[in-house]
């Protein structure tokens, strides 16, 4: 993590121990996306049998996109949580 990326975080996230906080987001992140892939397999499997249904398949683009996201955001915070274990930080 460059110098001043470092600052900023410390700046806006004054906690004692930052990786202890990003692991829990990566966690917290992890498990809405596998939730939501879940769901969406499940929707999937409904709009097989009905695919007239427009509210499934809104539904189940909804949580597609979710799941993405979340997953995005996980991804990001393990990026963080490396810089900042690479810096020596806790």
């Amino acid at each position: 993590m460059a110098r001043y990326r470092l600052q900023t975080y410390e700046r806006i996230h004054q906690f004692d121990h930052a990786t202890d906080v990003e692991r829990g987001k990566i966690s917290r992140e992890t498990g809405v996306a596998r939730k939501a892939a879940t769901k969406q397999e499940a929707l999937l499997d409904r709009l097989m049998r009905d695919p007239s249904d427009d509210l499934l398949l809104e539904a189940q683009a909804e949580q597609a996109h979710t799941s993405r996201k979340e997953g995005r955001n996980a991804k990001g915070h393990k990026r963080r949580l490396n810089d900042l274990e690479s810096q020596g930080l806790r």
